[in-house]
């Protein structure tokens, strides 16, 4: 992500968890972490990501969501008003899951989170997961959103997905995850890299079997 910011930005997380990402971006960025709860190490609570209007005062040059927004029952939504409160050359940077079928076949066997590959997340009148559950979640959402460039600026006007790149496999598999409660070996770092490696080739040869994971960046066209 830091590639995608300039120097001394100022940005919003959305769904930020622990907040880890001011451990690792640039330190002279002003990062503001979210989410819709009342956590006393936010900074902003109880951000609901639909009403992210509500923050088009604090002067954002950009917006994150890192693994969140297949958990939004209006992802399309949080697109368009995420860009209501950025200027014209702000951006949205998202990591996010990618249910290649290896992706899917671990989702099964784990029972960690649901995906439905038939779903439609650019309407945006019918939510995608439980509106009412912030742990409620569609994973294909992210995949069906983002990985056709030519569909996603179809269905967003003047948006572009400007960066697009797979990643992980077994890294993502030995990371321990979040809530997932599944025994995982714990490797040195020297092993962990040697495995980025391996999953860097299969995420080029063929994502759609193999990534985990993707990242890419959302701008204005012009």
């Amino acid at each position: 992500m830091n590639d995608f910011i300039p120097s001394s930005a100022k940005g919003l997380e959305i769904g930020s968890g622990i907040g880890a990402s001011k451990q690792y971006l640039k330190s002279d960025l002003t990062i503001l972490i979210s989410d819709n709860n009342e956590n006393g190490w936010l900074d902003i609570r109880n951000l609901d990501a639909r009403k992210i209007k509500n923050c088009d005062q604090l002067g954002l040059d950009f917006v994150i969501a890192n693994n969140v927004i297949h958990h939004l029952a209006f992802p399309a939504e949080f697109i368009i008003k995420a860009f209501e409160v950025l200027p014209k050359d702000g951006k949205i940077i998202i990591q996010e899951i990618h249910t290649s079928l290896f992706c899917r076949i671990v989702l099964k066997l784990l029972r960690h989170e649901p995906f439905n590959e038939k779903a439609n997340p650019f309407d945006i009148s019918k939510p995608m997961s439980n509106q009412n559950d912030n742990w409620d979640a569609n994973c294909s959402i992210p995949k069906l959103l983002f990985s056709d460039p030519i569909k996603f600026e179809q269905n967003f006007p003047g948006l572009k997905v400007s960066y697009y790149k797979y990643t992980e496999t077994f890294l993502l598999l030995l990371s321990g995850g979040v809530t997932a409660k599944t025994w995982y070996p714990k490797l040195p770092r020297f092993l962990l890299e040697a495995i980025k490696r391996v999953d860097d080739l299969l995420c080029a040869l063929a994502p759609d079997w193999f990534a985990f994971q993707m990242q890419l960046v959302i701008e204005r066209t012009n």
